[in-house]
């Protein structure tokens, strides 16, 4: 859905700027060739540091996760609503690719946001 006032693009309780996503598949490819990817229990993160004053996100949910795509899109929405409570956090000039793991299904998005911000202070990203 499409909120004209301000540009935002709303999920659920979520609402992130339109140009906060990442949504080209050139843009993702950057990020697996040149950024650096950490492990977490949920979620995989690929990011990459750049000069854009924007944090930038994608998310990925493949087949692979699930063939259903109920699945697919609440491991996404899981996603979207970890980075967007903790997105203030997260240093401005980074770009990053959240992919889902098969334990998302499963998980409580308090989990999620937990493993999230493990992941952004391992990588270096994170701004206390």
């Amino acid at each position: 859905m499409k909120n004209p006032k301000n540009n935002l693009l709303q999920f659920g309780s979520a609402q992130l700027p339109k140009k906060q996503i990442l949504n080209l598949s050139s843009e993702f490819k950057k990020i697996k060739d040149q950024g650096k990817t950490l492990p977490g229990k949920y979620q995989v993160m690929g990011f990459l540091k750049t000069d854009s004053p924007l944090c930038r996100i994608g998310f990925i949910a493949s087949k692979r996760l699930s063939n259903k795509a109920v699945k697919r899109n609440r491991a996404k929405r899981l996603l979207r609503e970890s980075f967007r409570r903790i997105s203030s956090k997260i240093e401005k000039d980074t770009w990053i690719v959240l992919i889902a793991r098969k334990y998302i299904l499963s998980a409580k998005t308090q989990q999620v946001q937990k493993d999230l911000i493990s992941i952004c202070k391992k990588a270096g990203i994170w701004e206390e």
